[in-house]
């Protein structure tokens, strides 16, 4: 009581008011949050397909996957835009399947000695000429450490020696001015 004014209703009608404005707050806020989250699901539906469709060509290289265009909106465009970087992809992977067939047609039958070199001087590829040529196999030559002295087995110091300052002088000659980081040098192999 306060000023002989009964205040105990007040006390009760302040706390339920309270009650019920956080109770409201709370129900706002999840009514919010889920609102939120399905307006997120209904805008994003069209990206989990293209994120789909992103993943199918990785997975199983499987680089034809045309998804379907649904709308006209920036999603449609980016839809379009992927069918078309994946048809890309497609033409360019099977254009460099035809290239390797190519060269590997070219290179493994040549008649004389083919091989790669990288710029540290490495070998990095020699085609099967070599067996015929020297009798040790393309993989022999791929793990040797020291090519040159495998191939030049000389009898004499001597005779090595002139086999190494020819090699060296074949190889100085073949790659001055190549402007590519992989050397080719080529042998007749008589």
């Amino acid at each position: 009581m306060h000023f002989g004014i009964d205040t105990q209703f007040l006390r009760e009608a302040s706390y339920r008011l309270l009650w019920q404005s956080v109770a409201i707050g709370w129900v706002a806020f999840l009514l919010t949050v889920i609102l939120l989250a399905l307006i997120g699901y209904w805008l994003t539906r069209t990206l989990r397909v293209l994120q789909r469709g992103r993943r199918r060509p990785g997975e199983r290289r499987d680089y034809s996957c045309a998804l379907p265009v649904a709308s006209n909106d920036e999603i449609g465009v980016l839809t379009r835009a992927f069918n078309r970087m994946s048809q890309s992809l497609d033409e360019r992977v099977e254009a460099l399947k035809k290239s390797e067939a190519r060269f590997h047609a070219i290179a493994d039958y040549t008649y004389g000695l083919e091989a790669w070199f990288n710029p540290k001087g490495r070998l990095i590829w020699i085609n099967r000429s070599v067996e015929r040529i020297t009798g040790y196999t393309p993989l022999e030559c791929l793990l040797s450490s020291n090519l040159v002295d495998m191939l030049c087995s000389a009898r004499t110091a001597n005779r090595r020696s002139r086999c190494t300052e020819g090699v060296a002088r074949q190889h100085r000659r073949q790659f001055r001015g190549t402007p590519s980081n992989t050397r080719t040098a080529a042998s007749s192999g008589r």
